[in-house]
């Protein structure tokens, strides 16, 4: 994925590299941002940065200001589905960061050859819900569950309706 720039924020797919940057970007986010995302405030950042970085099923993709990691989309492909994952740090949150990510993460999974994607959140993460609503132009969220909301992303526009329907 070639580099592109938004809101002064580059985003590219993230590499074995980018470790260190991406435990600098957790250690920037709130406890509330950290919670939203992996459902407790203190992560295991290890397995999180693996699996952004090396796992074959999945890719990790990150929004860059200069040589500071301040977002990350992750796309984790399981055999039925691939499932979104997003976090932005808070400095950066709804300054069109997370809205950037989630466009390539549409990008790269329909490039996978995928039609659609999911999403589960903590219900109180609205603003979560509001991103991908804003961003996607198809999203349905089934109604809370066990404290989560699952969404379905469609990625490829419906066909339009024939003259005549």
């Amino acid at each position: 994925m070639s580099e592109t720039a938004t809101n002064s924020a580059a985003v590219r797919r993230l590499t074995a590299a980018d470790g260190t940057a991406l435990q600098r970007m957790l250690a920037r986010c709130s406890a509330r941002s950290l919670h939203q995302r992996f459902g407790t405030a203190a992560p295991a950042l290890r397995t999180f940065t693996e699996s952004l970085v090396r796992r074959e099923n999945a890719i990790g993709l990150g929004s860059w200001r200069g040589d500071d990691l301040i977002g990350v989309g992750s796309v984790h492909f399981h055999e039925d589905r691939p499932e979104f994952a997003i976090l932005v740090e808070d400095a950066w949150q709804r300054r069109g960061v997370g809205a950037h990510l989630v466009r390539a993460m549409c990008d790269e999974t329909v490039s996978a050859g995928w039609h659609h994607a999911t999403v589960e959140l903590l219900v109180p993460n609205t603003a979560a819900r509001a991103l991908l609503l804003s961003s996607c132009s198809h999203v349905w969220f089934s109604m809370p569950d066990a404290g989560l909301v699952s969404g379905l992303v469609m990625l490829r526009p419906l066909a339009a309706p024939r003259e005549g329907d």
